[in-house]
């Protein structure tokens, strides 16, 4: 039997302590800067913008019926920031593309048929970027895991879903708007958010990557339009029930 001197037994223990200590300052360093972000104050949001507050909420969820991507329910910080009241429209995408071509009449509709990558390019000529997974579901939902943006039960006229007719104008449906204002989190069109998607192989190797969405489009279920619910895509795919929102990160006023 190999006898250990206690020398090595004392110095093996004092470095567990000492990275036990270094964990625990750690830790108390994170939850000081999420309380100051938290308390500290930020300009107003730009026009058409709303402000998400930095916090935790419950993100995913623990339903049964819930596919296993959305699993486990969690709770999730997030530092503030802003995001689009509406859904980019083909009006405003224009101003980006001039060649962007639509009847008059659909000036307010969401713009869709472009990819994840295009959609990436507009926010960043808009000085934006596409949100998280995170910071979509939680604009959407809050901080308390609602099913959707208005509750926990699915009211029909509170959304533009599960109707199989056609996209609406932004801001039809300010009924269905999230805790706080956001637009269309449920319905309408389906919303890219930048965070690839990977698939696990029966032997819990990576496997293919592909692209989320959000939100369930217009001739989708209310089950797609939970807002823990993950659609997915091919990457470079296009669609007609596909949109987006951009956001943009919130920096709270010097002291």
């Amino acid at each position: 039997m190999r006898i250990v001197p206690a020398t090595a037994i004392i110095l093996s223990s004092l470095g567990a302590v000492l990275g036990l200590i270094s964990v625990t300052a750690e830790g108390l360093a994170t939850r000081r800067t999420q309380a100051e972000a938290i308390a500290a104050t930020y300009p107003p949001p730009p026009p058409d913008m709303i402000l998400i507050p930095a916090g935790s909420f419950l993100m995913g969820s623990d339903d049964p019926l819930a596919d296993p991507d959305e699993r486990p329910r969690r709770s999730v910080y997030l530092p503030a920031f802003y995001i689009d009241r509406n859904e980019v429209t083909n009006a405003a995408y224009a101003r980006y593309d001039p060649g962007h071509a639509f009847p008059p009449e659909r000036a307010e509709y969401p713009v869709t048929g472009r990819s994840l990558a295009q959609a990436r390019a507009y926010a960043e000529w808009a000085g934006k970027r596409l949100p998280t997974r995170a910071e979509w579901e939680k604009a959407a939902r809050g901080t308390d895991g609602r099913l959707y943006p208005w509750g926990n039960t699915y009211e029909a006229g509170r959304a533009n879903i599960g109707r199989g007719d056609a996209l609406a104008a932004v801001g039809t449906y300010p009924q269905g708007a999230s805790p706080y204002g956001v637009e269309d989190m449920t319905g309408n069109a389906w919303e890219w958010v930048d965070e690839p998607f990977h698939d696990r192989t029966a032997f819990g190797t990576q496997g293919k990557t592909r692209e989320i969405i959000k939100g369930g489009g217009f001739s989708y279920s209310p089950y797609q339009g939970r807002v823990s619910y993950n659609g997915f895509e091919a990457i470079g795919s296009t669609c007609n029930d596909i949109g987006f929102r951009c956001v943009l990160d919130a920096v709270p006023v010097a002291k």
